[in-house]
C-alpha cells in the first residue's frame, strides 16, 4: 500500500459497498485482478458519472474499464467517460442487485475480450 494508505478489515456491521467517512473500499478479488490505488481520472470520472462504488462493479467490468484505457493510452488518445459510453453502457447484475457491469452497445463490438467467467479463473 502507499504510506498514506492503511489496510484494514471491515469492522462488525461494515460492509465494502458502504464505507465509513475517510475510506475505499475494494475488495481483494479486485486487487487480483489488477486495480491499483490511486484510481486514475478516468476510475474515478467513470464511477462518479454512474454513481457506483469501486466494490458494486463486478470484476469484469473493472478489466473492461482499465482495458479501455489502455487501449485509449496506447492509442494516444484521451480515455473519457463520454468516449466510453460510446461503446458500453452499465446494467445492473440481477434485479435486485447492487452489483452493476458494462454491456456492449450495440452495433459496436466488445473493444475488451476474452475475460474470464468468473474470479477464479
Amino acid at each position: 500500500w502507499p504510506p498514506i494508505m492503511k489496510a484494514n478489515v471491515p469492522r462488525e456491521g461494515h460492509r465494502a459497498y458502504s464505507p465509513s467517512k475517510d475510506y475505499i473500499a475494494i475488495y481483494h478479488e479486485q486487487v487480483k485482478i489488477g486495480l491499483r490505488l490511486l484510481l486514475t481520472r478516468f476510475l474515478r470520472g467513470s464511477l462518479y458519472y454512474w454513481g457506483v462504488w469501486i466494490t458494486q462493479l463486478v470484476s469484469n467490468a473493472i478489466r473492461i474499464l482499465m482495458g479501455f484505457e489502455m487501449l485509449c493510452k496506447h492509442l494516444d488518445i484521451n480515455a473519457s467517460v463520454n468516449l466510453f459510453r460510446r461503446f458500453y453502457t452499465i446494467k445492473r447484475k440481477g434485479q435486485d442487485s447492487g452489483w452493476f457491469y458494462f454491456g456492449i452497445r450495440p452495433p459496436m463490438r466488445p473493444l475488451v475480450v476474452d475475460t474470464p467467467s468468473s474470479i477464479k479463473h
